[in-house]
């Protein structure tokens, strides 16, 4: 059975480690076809997979400003789906659902659409994601998002998992990290990581990390990521921050980085200090490696942090509760190393990617089952 998944991007984050994680452990009777603008680590990796890699320009879906380009690019979809008799189509991204779902319905075959934001009725109207046969939401907070706005069917919640022990195999080598940024071991290290947009709160990690560093003068504060917008917060802004704030030489500003597995087993603490959070992958993976986190009690953190027991959750914006939570774990290393071996368990309880897997294959057979009945 062959499937179309369609992803506007090929560069790696949540949703993208999402795809990969349900390839890998697919039913082997499933043939993946990956549609994309252009080549990245995403289709590097799924080349590996054996899934056949297709590239197209999508342009943004616009009613009037790329209506003409949109149905030239609809077309050679259509097309290219009956050539490789496409059973069912699955968008990853709820942009680029409107491709998905005209093209599914030209071939009369399902269509499903996995939501990875929270996001506001007008671009759910507006990107067709109501039209999919299926929604699936990777967190509890987006499911109860979409399901406020009166979406008339079932919305499946099917958690973004990762393979806690194989997460924690990528581990190459820590010590490199330690002599690439010229850091002691018995030196504290907390870290941020994620792209450098407003909401994702690096200035209140930063105001955080100046009062920690007046007890914790030899710590080191790690700011990985890039600016996706330039015309939000850039780099540049941030360590300007920094250096307002008196954290100059503190901070080390790495910017995209493919080691994140090395990076996070440097880590004594990592921290989250988003306004809102879908899910926040990377604070499973941490936690993959038995490190304690602390995170804002929003979304995705709420759901994945057992406050007090797997790391903390703070108020959204709470410099001071920050601070406080931080401080905690790295006075007490006893009490950092038993929330990191809760944390990985939880890992291991709640998030396995073969329960994401098998219930990908129900809703799958489901669909496909419906079509032939």
């Amino acid at each position: 059975m062959n499937i179309l998944i369609i992803h506007p991007v090929s560069c790696l984050a949540g949703a993208e480690f999402y795809l990969i994680s349900l390839v890998k452990s697919l039913d082997k009777k499933y043939q993946c076809f990956y549609l994309c603008q252009e080549p990245g680590p995403l289709t590097e990796a799924l080349e590996k997979l054996n899934v056949k890699i297709i590239y197209m320009r999508m342009r943004a879906w616009r009613r009037f400003k790329y209506w003409f380009l949109n149905l030239l690019t609809l077309r050679k979809i259509i097309q290219l789906c009956r050539a490789n008799k496409i059973q069912l189509i699955l968008s990853n991204s709820y942009r680029i659902t409107p491709y998905a779902f005209f093209t599914a319905k030209a071939l009369k075959v399902p269509c499903l659409t996995v939501i990875h934001d929270i996001i506001p009725t007008i671009k759910i109207k507006r990107f067709r994601a109501f039209n999919s046969d299926r929604l699936i939401a990777v967190s509890e907070s987006i499911r109860e998002n979409i399901k406020s706005y009166g979406f008339p069917k079932e919305v499946h919640m099917v958690y973004n998992g990762i393979d806690a022990d194989g997460f924690s195999q990528l581990v190459k080598d820590k010590e490199r990290i330690f002599r690439e940024f010229n850091i002691r071991p018995d030196q504290k290290i907390v870290g941020i990581i994620g792209s450098v947009i407003p909401w994702k709160g690096h200035k209140v990690f930063l105001q955080a990390m100046k009062i920690v560093a007046q007890e914790f003068p030899q710590a080191v504060f790690f700011v990985i990521g890039d600016s996706p917008d330039m015309n939000q917060l850039t780099i540049g802004e941030l360590e300007e921050f920094a250096r307002s704030l008196g954290l100059q030489g503190k901070v080390i500003f790495t910017g995209n980085r493919s080691d994140i597995p090395d990076l996070l087993s440097a880590f004594d603490v990592l921290v989250s200090c988003s306004e809102k959070e879908a899910f926040g992958r990377v604070l499973i993976e941490a936690m993959s490696l038995k490190k304690p986190v602390v995170a804002t009690d929003c979304g995705g953190p709420r759901e994945i942090v057992v406050n007090g027991k797997t790391g903390y959750l703070t108020k959204v914006n709470n410099i001071d509760q920050t601070v406080e939570c931080v401080l905690k774990l790295l006075r007490d290393p006893g009490l950092a190393r038993q929330m990191g071996e809760e944390g990985y368990r939880r890992v291991k309880e709640v998030f396995p990617p073969d329960k994401t897997v098998g219930q990908f294959n129900e809703i799958f057979e489901e669909l496909l089952d419906n079509r032939l009945g």
